[in-house]
């Protein structure tokens, strides 16, 4: 077989993030593709549990790194029938949970070619940006996808080209149930907005529905001091998936309010597109999205005289002519071409 015609087979580490945000199902409906779940070794035996959990644990691991926990880690024992011919894509979500850098030199020392996924900006406050720098000490940049075309442009990844997003839709709704819907986690600034657009709203008329959400576990600082309208319902767990798109379709306008260091769409976005909704948002590359419609999506500061609020309540038609274009199996031929650069 010559090298041009030379075929891979992908496997595809992911966690229940990317089952639940609808990653990967695109990819698992592929002949060439094998979707594996990231797991821990001997979680079946109550003392390996302990001693796993206390090796692991990220607490104990923010304070001194201990060595060798990829001895835990499942998915580092996986056998691939043809190496030569494997790729496997990796996403950094779940990333917080391993010792990224010893499992990569691990797989680099068996030659398993790896492809990452960045799905967080490399500049914000996430607990994933940090990690994702120390991925970037250890795989060729070339190797690496990432959705901020700004990172991409600082650092060399691959641009994903909005190709990360597969979620199953529910059916439209004929009347929109409210003018204008937001789903967000508590952050820094992100308050302030969120309790001054409350107030806007009702002077203006705008029907707002909000989810926001502050986890006990990582949003410790918010329940020291709630701040949040009393009259918003603030939830203390992630909403699943399916329904936060649920709650979006009855909107007639999705809202974006994205952390500070990050110029890239959050799901939001795909989510306006799929759904056929429009988008309030403070993105400002919105506007060189593939997608953009300058008619059915507005980019603002949130100040209100920024805002239109006539245009969140006013029902209209809304078409994007979407054809998958966003399917993360997109990413097969991204590699692909990158792999014939190679030969």
């Amino acid at each position: 077989m010559k090298k041009s015609e030379k075929k891979y087979h992908y496997t595809i580490f992911h966690s229940d993030a990317e089952v639940d945000l609808h990653l990967i199902d695109s990819l698992k409906k592929r002949s060439d593709c094998t979707c594996v779940k990231m797991k821990y070794r001997g979680d079946w035996n109550p003392l390996f549990y302990i001693l796993r959990r206390i090796h692991c644990s990220y607490r104990l691991n923010e304070i001194i790194k201990l060595p060798f926990r990829y001895i835990w880690y499942d998915f580092c024992y996986r056998k691939f029938d043809h190496p030569e011919n494997e790729i496997v894509i990796l996403h950094t979500s779940p990333f917080f949970k391993y010792d990224v850098l010893s499992f990569f030199k691990k797989w680099n020392k068996r030659g398993i070619k790896t492809y990452v996924v960045f799905v967080d900006s490399v500049h914000t406050n996430y607990p994933s940006a940090r990690i994702i720098r120390d991925v970037m000490k250890v795989v060729p940049k070339e190797q690496i996808f990432s959705f901020d075309i700004d990172d991409c442009k600082e650092f060399g990844f691959n641009y994903l080209n909005e190709c990360y997003y597969d979620a199953q839709l529910p059916k439209q709704n004929a009347k929109p149930e409210y003018d204008i819907y937001l789903i967000a986690r508590v952050k820094a600034g992100r308050v302030e907005i969120i309790n001054r657009l409350y107030d806007s709203f009702k002077k203006h008329g705008v029907k707002a529905k909000m989810d926001v959400a502050a986890l006990p576990k990582y949003d410790k600082d918010y329940y020291k001091n709630p701040t949040v309208r009393k009259e918003i319902k603030v939830i203390d767990y992630l909403m699943d998936y399916k329904e936060a798109i649920k709650r979006a379709s009855k909107a007639n306008c999705i809202m974006e309010i994205s952390q500070a260091g990050q110029n890239a769409p959050s799901l939001r976005y795909f989510e306006a597109v799929t759904l056929g909704k429009k988008l309030l948002t403070n993105v400002e590359n919105t506007k060189n999205l593939n997608f953009y419609n300058e008619k059915y999506m507005k980019i603002t500061d949130f100040e209100d005289e920024n805002i239109d609020f006539d245009w969140i309540k006013k029902r209209e038609k809304i078409d994007y002519h979407y054809k998958g274009e966003f399917s993360p199996a997109n990413i097969i031929g991204m590699i692909e071409k990158i792999e014939k650069t190679k030969q």
